[in-house]
């Protein structure tokens, strides 16, 4: 529920949360309290006729037996994250499977977070995630749900890019010419996996004396033009000779198809490498085949690019999502201060 006014118009209006969606209408009132009184009656009335001749309130274990039937049908992994949350929200620290699920409170909830302090904070927010999810399907499963409200954690994420030497070494730990071909395109480039292997040779473009790859971004349903690197040139002139599909830049073994999204031989490589020695992952954290454009990124912002070059280059929808990088433009930071407390000392 919430009360705005439109461009132009003296009344309030007010937006009501319904089970068909939002709906809005005018207050038909200059005063925002009485607006606010309004919409409120109103959502109280939307919320009794929700309620009414619902099911009885179903106990938590029933709620996450609808949760896991419905998470089965995704895939294995987060399937298998939906039993590791189930396992912790009912081991009996904060409730048992025989709790009344409209009983959940938010004081309950930061219960469980304080108890289980023990786990890493992404972990935190999968129970909490876990636990929102069933409260919102609840509208779907015809039962009283709970009212109580999270707050996530904040998570500072690692940024894993490759250390001096690391790039020679993990090519040179690299069995197939395919998969090293696919190094260099992603650390070039900083495309997602799905992105790279999905290319086509028709997405490659010349312009003047200068090359780009036309990116089609799977998250945001966005295109972007990507340059090509000398090195990168000569690897896509050296796979167009080769090929004989003309179709993908990274051809499977079935005909017409693409080689698959999977990062088994970047990771067996980094194995091979080094590059998830204990030391390393505790520090920057685990390698992946993600780290490559966190590469791509890193040495964009230290060359000097702003962060908003560096978020249009990695088709990042937001700002937000180009932060993590922010840290490492510290050293240029660094050299400005100190030439400015030297300056003034001359002074």
């Amino acid at each position: 529920m919430r009360v705005f006014k439109r461009p132009g118009s003296p009344y309030w209006q007010y937006e009501l949360s319904t089970a068909n969606g939002k709906k809005r209408a005018s207050a038909h009132t200059t005063k925002k309290k009485e607006a606010v009184a309004l919409a409120t009656y109103k959502q109280q009335q939307v919320n009794d006729v929700r309620l009414y001749d619902r099911e009885p309130c179903i106990s938590l274990g029933e709620a996450c037996d609808r949760y896991l039937s419905e998470q089965q049908e995704k895939a294995a992994q987060t399937f298998k994250l939906a039993c590791w949350n189930v396992k912790h929200i009912l081991d009996g620290s904060v409730w048992s499977s025989k709790t009344d699920f409209k009983s959940v409170t938010t004081y309950q909830v930061e219960e469980l977070k304080r108890l289980k302090s023990h786990l890493s904070r992404p972990s935190l927010n999968h129970l909490t995630t876990a636990l929102t999810t069933m409260r919102n399907r609840a509208e779907v499963w015809g039962v009283q749900a709970p009212r109580f409200k999270v707050k996530k954690l904040r998570v500072t994420p690692k940024v894993r890019h490759l250390l001096p030497g690391e790039e020679q070494r993990l090519l040179e730990h690299t069995d197939s010419q395919d998969v090293k071909d696919l190094i260099i395109t992603l650390v070039d480039t900083g495309l997602r996996l799905g992105e790279a292997v999905g290319l086509l040779w028709t997405d490659l473009i010349v312009q003047g004396n200068n090359k780009y790859l036309q990116i089609f971004r799977t998250k945001t349903c966005t295109q972007s033009l990507v340059p090509v690197t000398y090195r990168l040139a000569e690897l896509l002139d050296r796979r167009q000779n080769l090929d004989t599909t003309g179709l993908y830049i990274f051809p499977g073994k079935q005909h017409g198809e693409h080689r698959r999204p999977t990062s088994k031989g970047i990771r067996s490589a980094a194995a091979r490498a080094g590059l998830n020695a204990q030391q390393l992952v505790d520090r920057y954290g685990k390698f992946t085949a993600h780290s490559l454009r966190d590469t791509y990124a890193t040495r964009l912002v230290k060359q000097g690019l702003s962060l908003y070059q560096v978020q249009v280059m990695l088709g990042h929808a937001s700002p937000v999502m180009s932060q993590k990088y922010a840290h490492l433009a510290t050293t240029d930071i660094g050299l400005a201060v100190k030439a400015a407390l030297e300056r003034s000392t001359d002074g």
